[in-house]
């Protein structure tokens, strides 16, 4: 409620959403969000033809919701958009079919930044406190200001081809320098 005693003005927006309700998985935790968000005023309708969803939300709370969206279609659970929608976090999307034409090409590097049973993308995520999805042509990373920086760079140089241990230093000098100087 606003401070004069009237409900916040609600608005809507249509959002395309064909590609999440064909995998059973998003389509669940599009639910589930739909769930967690009725506590707030807002309602998520989604067309007959399972298209198109609708969200009537505070005006407030719009723009985090819709983000959601993108964030459900890069893979991130429900307990990561909860953390998202509740905190003063980010994200930054890495479309790798923007920097890299050949598919086994991405393919590759995806597998770099992943590395031997995830051990490349946990020192990432560990190191600079990013949460990090990935999907077969994106990662999305997710945490607040600071953190996306120091994984977005470490990202870019395993994309550009920096071998991931000179990559992963980097990003290690990156967070003590900042942390030192920031005391």
């Amino acid at each position: 409620m606003e401070k004069n005693g009237k409900n916040p003005p609600i608005v809507i927006q249509r959002i395309f959403v064909g590609d999440i309700t064909t995998n059973n998985n998003l389509k669940t935790t599009l639910f589930e969000l739909k769930n967690f968000l009725k506590k707030s005023g807002v309602r998520f309708e989604l067309s007959e033809d399972n298209t198109v969803l609708t969200i009537e939300s505070p005006q407030s709370l719009l723009s985090r919701i819709s983000e959601s969206v993108e964030l459900i279609r890069s893979n991130v659970d429900l307990k990561h958009l909860k953390e998202y929608l509740e905190t003063e976090e980010y994200y930054f999307k890495i479309d790798l079919t923007d920097t890299l034409s050949a598919h086994k090409a991405i393919e590759r590097t995806i597998a770099r930044v992943i590395g031997e049973k995830g051990s490349v993308k946990k020192k990432i995520e560990d190191i600079s406190g990013a949460k990090l999805f990935i999907n077969q042509t994106s990662i999305l990373i997710l945490g607040n200001y600071n953190a996306i920086t120091y994984a977005r760079q470490c990202l870019e140089e395993i994309i550009e081809g920096k071998p991931q241990d000179v990559a992963i230093k980097n990003l290690g000098r990156r967070v003590l320098k900042d942390r030192d100087a920031h005391g």
